[in-house]
């Protein structure tokens, strides 16, 4: 979890500043983010990179923080970074 987190969680943070409206909102939706990863974890059977295992889980962690049913707004920058496309 730990190495998970260390490797991603600055890039999902940047995600969840540029999808919230507000920084309390995202540092909320940060912590839900680490929850979801402590939680699933174990479940996580190698079906895709972690790389995209995190970027789902800060999706679901960002829905309940965002107005409306916006869809996650992820998109493949190259070079292994994603970005959050404009809204």
């Amino acid at each position: 979890v730990n190495v998970l987190l260390g490797a991603y969680g600055g890039e999902v943070l940047g995600y969840l500043m540029r999808v919230q409206e507000d920084p309390d909102d995202a540092d909320e939706a940060f912590a839900i983010f680490r929850d979801l990863v402590r939680d699933r974890i174990a479940a996580f059977g190698g079906g895709c990179t972690f790389h995209t295992w995190a970027s789902k889980l800060a999706c679901h962690a960002a829905r309940p923080r965002q107005h409306g049913e916006e869809r996650c707004r992820w998109r493949f920058a190259g070079g292994g970074a994603w970005l959050v496309a404009s809204r």
